[in-house]
């Protein structure tokens, strides 16, 4: 696809980003797909000792003021970033040794109407779920689904895989064309709750969210939260672990410690519909 070749994600022109964007949204579509899985954790850095823990709001998605261009959001416009596997945060948030921070940890509900109404970007189901017996079957799906523009399809998922994992040569985060385009998917399309795209650690071997603010709550609940601080071989060094009350208000001095991920599979809504999602696997 030439009309990727000149790409440079860091100082493209605003008109060469509005044609590249409206190329790979022509290609990808909206095409949506309920996934869920166990756990999702969300990390809270502190970059100074004006640590603010004392509720969940100071935990979740930044206010519009004072929110930054990120990976899957512009400018005043926050949404709120958690990740199928906490070790991921710690490249997401680009962690440094000795540093404190919060992470919060969220549990699926046991019974949900819909799971997260997600975009996936950069990702097909055999790149998340490779030991799922279920993939031909997938594989097959998207195949029947893009016919004769499937093979463009697989071009621009890889193409979008690489921008989400991208970093300057410098460790810097690159997030001008990849927060644009996210950013135009949730302005066209009001149903969708969330952004599922790489980990830009292990090079997309996790995944992350990218969920508008407060959608979260129809599918999981905020259950534990750690404060702790990066050990110097990248592990999380426990200080303190406090439950949520109902309210939002967070009780500290609990020896609580974050539960490990679970992975997702692939099943279908009900026996008699042919869609397939992505929900948890059984425990």
């Amino acid at each position: 696809m030439e009309w990727f070749d000149e790409l440079n994600l860091s100082s493209i022109s605003d008109d060469k980003l509005e044609y590249i964007i409206t190329k790979a949204m022509g290609i990808v579509g909206h095409t949506t797909i309920p996934v869920g899985t166990h756990r999702l954790y969300r990390c809270r850095p502190y970059r100074d000792n004006n640590i603010k823990r004392g509720s969940i709001s100071d935990l979740s998605q930044p206010p519009a003021s004072i929110t930054k261009e990120g990976r899957c959001n512009v400018a005043e416009k926050p949404v709120l970033y958690v990740s199928d596997n906490a070790n991921a945060l710690v490249k997401e948030c680009y962690l440094s040794e000795g540093q404190r921070l919060c992470l919060l940890q969220f549990d699926h509900l046991a019974k949900v109407e819909e799971d997260l109404n997600c975009l996936m970007l950069g990702i097909e189901p055999h790149h998340a779920l490779r030991q799922s017996p279920e993939m031909l079957e997938v594989s097959k799906f998207w195949e029947e689904f893009y016919g004769k523009e499937y093979r463009k399809y697989r071009e621009v998922v890889s193409f979008l895989h690489r921008a989400f994992v991208r970093e300057n040569g410098d460790g810097t985060p690159v997030y001008k064309f990849t927060s644009s385009l996210c950013e135009r998917y949730f302005s066209q399309n009001k149903a969708l709750d969330a952004i599922f795209y790489p980990s830009i650690a292990n090079s997309g071997e996790w995944r992350n969210y990218a969920i508008r603010p407060d959608v979260i709550n129809k599918a999981y609940k905020a259950t534990k939260v750690v404060f702790c601080e990066l050990d110097k071989d990248n592990s999380f060094k426990w200080l303190d672990g406090g439950k949520i009350e109902d309210n939002g208000d967070i009780s500290w001095g609990h020896e609580l410690f974050l539960d490990l991920p679970v992975g997702v599979g692939i099943s279908r809504i009900d026996v008699d519909d042919p869609e397939l999602y992505i929900h948890p696997l059984k425990k």
